[in-house]
Parts: structure tokens; sequence; C-alpha cells
């Protein structure tokens, strides 16, 4: 029965252990680096690491020298078979004419479904439903109040009960 009970203990201590001791601030890094090879910088944030997680405050995000973005905060976090990120009050191309400003933005990514992204938020133009499928190398994003923005709406398909955008990558 103790080798029972110790097994149990290890099956949970050891993800535990691995999840708060994850050195969360170097892989932060580690997909700075993979993202500067796409042309995005990350610049001027503040990173503090959490027991599960990883906040990012005040970045500004650069897409090929230009900014497109930036955020109050973005919280990263982790339990090995599921991660989350949530970013609160992003604004998407700044000091352009049609600015898109976020509220919320949540990405969540599991291990029942490796090769689906799955992303919701509430925006300047609506409510937000998106799922990036991996394996398809596809984005599809719903939003239901994208007409407001003529410089997104001409980009998108009206659709019953909103407006539809799809992209391969």
């Amino acid at each position: 029965m103790q080798l029972v009970n110790r097994i149990i203990i290890s099956l949970i201590l050891i993800p535990l252990l691995i999840v708060v001791l994850m050195p969360k601030k170097e892989i932060y890094y580690l997909i700075e680096k993979k993202l500067a090879k796409q042309h995005i910088v990350i610049s001027s944030e503040e990173l503090d690491s959490g027991l599960f997680g990883l906040n990012i405050k005040h970045p500004k995000i650069y897409y090929m020298g230009s900014q497109v973005a930036t955020a109050k905060e973005i919280k990263m976090w982790t339990a090995l078979v599921y991660t989350a990120i949530d970013s609160k009050m992003l604004s998407v191309a700044q000091g352009l004419p049609q600015e898109m400003i976020f509220q919320n933005i949540k990405a969540s990514y599991s291990i029942i479904s490796p090769k689906k992204i799955k992303i919701s938020g509430v925006g300047t133009i609506g409510n937000i439903k998106a799922q990036v499928d991996l394996a398809k190398k596809k984005v599809v994003v719903t939003a239901d109040k994208a007409g407001v923005n003529p410089n997104i709406s001409r980009h998108m398909k009206k659709i019953k009960g909103g407006w539809k955008y799809e992209s391969r990558f």
C-alpha cells in the first residue's frame, strides 16, 4: 500500500514541480528568438515570472520594423497539458485611422486537440471567435460587429450573425 501511495504522490508531484520550476523567462526569450525569424519583435516589456506562468507588462509589438500593437498586459499560463495566453487592452494598428482595441483576447492550446488553437475575445469589432488549425494551416475568425470598421469588413464575408474571415498560412 505504501508503494501505491508513493507512486500516486510521484505522479502528481513531478508534473507540478516541472511547471513550477520551469525557467519561464528563458522559454519566453526562446519564443522571442523564433518570432524574430518571422520579423516579429516584442520590445519595451517588463517580465514577471510566477509559479504557473509569466506576466508580460506593456509590450510593444513590431512587424517588419513597424509598430503594429501594444498591450497593457499579457499573461501566459501553463499546466503542461493546457496552455493559455490572456491579453488585456490590446491595441492593434495604433495610430492608424481605424485602430482596433481588444479589451480581452484569450488563446488556448490543449494536448487533447494538439492541432488546434482556440481564440476568443471582445473588442471594437464585437465578440471574436477564432480557430487556428495547425494541420491544415488555416485560420477562421468570426466577429459579430466587424461591419462598424470598414477597413476590417472589406476583408471579411458577411454571414448570418456577423462576419467571417478565412485564410491559410
